[in-house]
């Protein structure tokens, strides 16, 4: 009997004693790891890998748009430097254009009235109200010649190319005429002495303004 030590037939130990078992976890998992379940772990594992692939992919493509706008960004600060000098240069040349053409109408003027003042002499029509009035105007024009003589030396006087020289050398050489030249009045006026100048003023002005514009380059 089995209160006094004697062995007694158990028919459910086995089945017993492997439920047991079979209910501890570790165990539980050892048994599952069957064929089916490394399939099931290959799968996911493929899974994982391309989750983190595809998040790979997607850093390296936000990465990629980053530097993309950046690039963006440096073109577009070029671009405008680029246009804020070419409107800067181009400005330049408009008013180098301009008082240019003001000095060459300005010694024209200047040399027609003192054609008008010799003429009048020559009538001996000097002094009188025509003569006067002439002299007053010619006077009035050299004044504006010199005006446009000082804003021309401020816009190439810091340049000091070739050109440039050329172009004041011809704007004095025009002032000197008409200002030290006292007996121009009763005299002869040499026209020569005053258009020889225009096309070397017209000539350089253009190959500057052409040089100074290319000097502007996109650096793209």
């Amino acid at each position: 009997m089995a209160w006094q030590g004697i062995p007694f037939l158990m028919h459910e130990f086995d089945q017993t004693l492997g439920n047991a078992f079979l209910g501890f976890q570790p165990l539980k998992v050892l048994v599952e790891m069957s064929p089916k379940a490394s399939a099931d772990n290959s799968a996911l594992w493929a899974a994982f890998i391309g989750a983190a692939v595809s998040g790979l992919v997607a850093l390296l493509s936000q990465y990629i748009s980053g530097l993309i706008r950046t690039e963006d960004r440096n073109h577009q600060s070029r671009l405008i430097k680029y246009q804020l000098l070419l409107t800067i240069k181009q400005a330049w040349a408009d008013d180098l254009r301009n008082e240019v053409a003001n000095l060459i109408s300005l010694s024209t003027a200047v040399y027609n009235l003192y054609s008008t003042l010799n003429e009048l002499f020559d009538k001996n029509l000097a002094p009188s109200e025509s003569y006067d009035k002439a002299f007053e105007a010619q006077m009035g024009k050299k004044q504006e010649i010199g005006k446009v003589r000082a804003k021309l030396e401020l816009l190439l006087g810091d340049l000091g190319c070739n050109e440039s020289n050329k172009i004041l050398d011809a704007i004095n050489g025009l002032k000197d005429y008409f200002y030290t030249n006292l007996n121009i009045v009763g005299g002869e006026i040499d026209e020569n002495e005053i258009f020889k100048y225009y096309p070397i003023i017209n000539e350089n002005v253009r190959a500057l303004i052409a040089k100074q514009l290319a000097e502007v380059e996109l650096d793209v």
